[in-house]
């Protein structure tokens, strides 16, 4: 994890006990690597980044077919473009920045013709409550609760990547986030935020990154 989750977590503690009884720290990126010889003295030589991998889920699956069959479950026109976000519904994974993405969007900033297509679309559990609350009171009183959804965790993810036409990922702090891997596996462009962990550093160059924050840029 990253500074401010590790401060979450424990902190300067938990870092002290896993310094002290690890041979070797792995992680994910070098964002990560970074942040824990910057943040909590951590002896370079016993930090390696080894990027992770996936298995490849969506082989052998028509894309076509799982478009049909999302647009169906979700009660969507044909021709509807999905944006779609994935998580915890918490203020780490930016679901509320999520919601401002579709808010911007649908109201502000679209041609009227492509807005009217577009739905946005986040799967995933609730870890604060509260918020989702007042996610689904935002998107009410914009008049958007029907092009800015917040469904429950599903089991898998593949038709709903092999569905959607864009991957917002929105995390304020994230070192490796999976999901992005998930997209990409699926051939699903991606968006996320600079300064917000190991998303960029993944990416390579291959998606396309909003500076921090910036929901009107995304």
């Amino acid at each position: 994890e990253l500074p401010t989750f590790i401060d979450l977590l424990g902190g300067e503690e938990a870092m002290d006990r896993i310094r002290s009884a690890s041979r070797r720290t792995i992680v994910p990126a070098n964002v990560v690597r970074e942040a824990l010889l910057d943040r909590f003295a951590f002896d370079p030589s016993r930090v390696q980044t080894i990027s992770y991998g996936l298995e490849p889920k969506t082989r052998g699956l028509s894309r076509e077919a799982m478009r049909k069959r999302v647009r169906e479950e979700l009660e969507l026109p044909a021709d509807a473009l999905i944006v779609l976000g994935c998580g915890t519904i918490d203020h780490r994974k930016g679901t509320d920045l999520f919601a401002q993405l579709g808010r911007t969007f649908l109201l502000k900033t679209a041609p009227t013709d492509l807005a009217a297509r577009t739905y946005f679309v986040w799967i995933g559990l609730t870890a604060d409550e509260d918020l989702r609350k007042w996610l689904l009171h935002d998107v009410e009183n914009a008049g958007l609760s029907d092009r800015v959804r917040f469904l429950s965790e599903r089991q898998d993810m593949s038709p709903y990547f092999l569905a959607a036409d864009l991957f917002a990922l929105t995390s304020r702090e994230d070192p490796c986030p999976f999901a992005n891997l998930e997209a990409m596996e699926s051939a699903l462009p991606v968006l996320a935020f600079e300064n917000s962990g190991g998303a960029p550093e993944v990416l390579g160059g291959n998606g396309v990154i909003a500076p921090y924050l910036d929901v009107t840029a995304m």
